[in-house]
């Protein structure tokens, strides 16, 4: 078991205020991971929601360990996320600023959006991997997929 950031705290290896900080930011995971983990009610459409709490707390606190972990169990639990679900990873890997992870969870969605394909353009712009946004861009249109002033908006 890891300590945790009160047992920290008392061995003197952590200042009180950032104790109570790790504490709040465990305490925002633990119910959505939980249930992310397969410790909650059965069923597909609680799966969704408790997936999708908890990849939101993993962009909102830019939590790529975290995020990993619940990625991992949907894997692992073979379950095949909606679009909607397949962008959110999409969104959370952009955000954390794995670029490459986003990549492959886009590459493997067998149902891109035009958000999906937008937000992997956006992560390469914003971080100055121009050629693969580009590239990407190219495909989407080829894709079928049209695009308007929320791609143009965030390529500028």
């Amino acid at each position: 078991m890891s300590p945790t950031p009160l047992m920290l705290a008392a061995r003197g290896l952590l200042r009180p205020e950032a104790a109570a900080r790790g504490l709040a930011l465990q305490r925002c995971f633990v119910a959505p991971l939980r249930a992310a983990s397969g410790m909650a009610l059965p069923g597909a459409s609680a799966r969704f929601h408790e997936y999708e709490a908890a990849i939101t707390a993993c962009i909102e606190r830019r939590a790529l360990w975290e995020g990993r972990k619940v990625h991992a169990r949907m894997i692992t639990a073979r379950y095949r996320p909606a679009v909607f679900l397949g962008t959110r990873l999409v969104t959370m890997y952009v955000r954390c600023g794995a670029l490459d992870d986003a990549r492959n969870v886009l590459d493997r969605m067998p149902e891109r959006s035009v958000v999906s394909w937008t937000t992997m353009i956006s992560g390469y712009s914003q971080t100055e991997r121009h050629g693969e946004a580009l590239d990407l861009f190219i495909k989407m249109l080829r894709a079928g997929k049209l695009f308007g002033s929320f791609l143009v908006s965030h390529l500028t």
